[in-house]
């Protein structure tokens, strides 16, 4: 029988504000009608899977690029940042946000 995986570490400063943005933004409007407005969240282990499946696509020395034009809170770039710490990335901000 294999030992409990240690908890996870708490997260940084800047994921704590993002969740507490969606967790507002959560609770302004119940589920159906986020989506009636075409407002879909992507959960956080979702997100993280997504990243990892798409970091185990790239070389180490590929620098990575994100667009994400629905970004809402950030889900996926805020996994993004957790799971390719040191990794080189660089972006460019495009449009009105």
């Amino acid at each position: 029988m294999r030992p409990p995986e240690p908890a996870p570490p708490p997260p940084p400063p800047w994921e704590q504000r993002r969740q507490a943005a969606q967790a507002a933004l959560d609770a302004a409007r119940d589920g159906r009608a986020r989506n009636r407005l075409g407002q879909f969240a992507t959960p956080p282990a979702l997100a993280r899977a997504l990243v990892r499946l798409g970091l185990h696509q790239l070389s180490a020395e590929t620098p990575i690029r994100f667009l994400d034009p629905s970004i809402g809170t950030g889900a996926l770039y805020s996994a993004l940042l957790s799971e390719a710490r040191g990794a080189p990335h660089r972006g460019r901000r495009r449009g009105r946000a």
